[in-house]
């Protein structure tokens, strides 16, 4: 099956909105053989990154590469997950994209590493509890619907005590089942067009061009309440699969429309709870505006506070 290319989709929609780290489109490439397709009738262009394999990545504004280690479950994780969780233990699951997954920093670097070593240091965070595991699904360039085909695919099987899903504006304004063609489309047409000959031309935090025009009449086409409407369909589907406690967070600095939208996304389930974390500084962010190593701090000590706070969500 030809697919068009895959990208971390750290990007913002649309410009006029604030979102959780910065105001423009972002898209950055990532190799084909870091990723498997598994696509279905429904699900076209599904895809997840490579079982037990090492990754690595740089960009022009980074001191060194990077390294991901993804485990044998296909996780961003520095270690191995048994299926059966063991005794006296909470298992916490993640959901999202490129900043869940924690693109640009080392797999020890993620804020969900460095939540569940923060955990597993502090004594007493829940009864008869001895250990957190924290089982990271993010996957950069997902979209709601993907993130919870994951879970489905490869998450339920490990009966998590508690899931988290960092939601942004981008990510409820996506479907990747919608704009994956419709970009493929444009993009011929911009090889065809001589004045668009940069079309695949995508310098560090720079989008291709295709993927700018692609969204602007994603948008137009299908509108918001149909997007809205579609993605409040996903999160009913699977809420179908998980019934625990599902604690929904973004960013403080969102705008008001998109922090309403995603707490009403929390409401649908019927375990679902919504926070916010601290919006991130430019010092905490790479010029792409995703989180940098002070960022993944900020976000899991933000968590961590939250866990705190609330143990009856956490501690079952």
């Amino acid at each position: 099956m030809q697919l068009i290319v895959v990208v971390f989709l750290g990007y913002k929609i649309l410009h006029k909105k604030n979102n959780v780290l910065g105001s423009s489109i972002k898209v950055n490439t990532i190799n084909r053989n870091e990723i498997v397709y598994t696509p279905d009738q429904k699900l076209r262009y599904f895809f997840e990154p490579v079982p037990k394999s090492t990754q690595t990545d740089k960009r022009n504004w980074m001191e060194k590469e990077v390294k991901y280690t993804i485990n044998q479950a296909g996780f961003n994780d520095r270690f191995d997950y048994p299926i059966v969780k063991p005794p006296k233990t909470i298992r916490i699951m993640t959901l999202g994209d490129s900043f869940t997954f924690g693109v640009y920093v080392n797999t020890e670097d993620n804020w969900t590493e460095l939540l569940e070593d923060k955990l597993n240091s502090i004594k007493n965070i829940c009864p008869n509890t001895d250990h957190f595991e924290v089982i990271n699904l993010g996957v950069g360039g997902y979209d709601i619907e993907y993130a919870a085909k994951r879970y489905i695919n490869r998450g339920k099987v490990y009966n998590p005590n508690i899931i988290l899903w960092f939601l942004k504006y981008d990510d409820i304004n996506a479907i990747n089942e919608w704009f994956f063609p419709l970009e493929r489309k444009i993009s011929e047409e911009m090889k065809l067009d001589r004045s668009s000959e940069e079309y695949v031309v995508s310098k560090d935090g720079v989008p291709y061009p295709s993927w700018v025009k692609g969204f602007e009449e994603f948008h137009k086409k299908y509108g918001m309440n149909s997007i809205l409407s579609y993605e409040k369909n996903v999160l009913n589907k699977f809420n179908e699969n998980y019934q625990g406690n599902l604690a929904i967070f973004t960013s403080d600095n969102s705008d008001s429309e998109t922090k309403n939208e995603i707490k009403s996304f929390s409401r649908l389930s019927p375990n679902g709870h919504y926070f916010e974390i601290p919006g991130l500084s430019s010092d905490e962010t790479f010029p792409d505006n995703h989180p940098n190593q002070k960022g993944h701090k900020v976000i899991s000590d933000a968590i961590l506070n939250y866990m705190v706070k609330n143990p009856d969500i956490f501690c079952h």
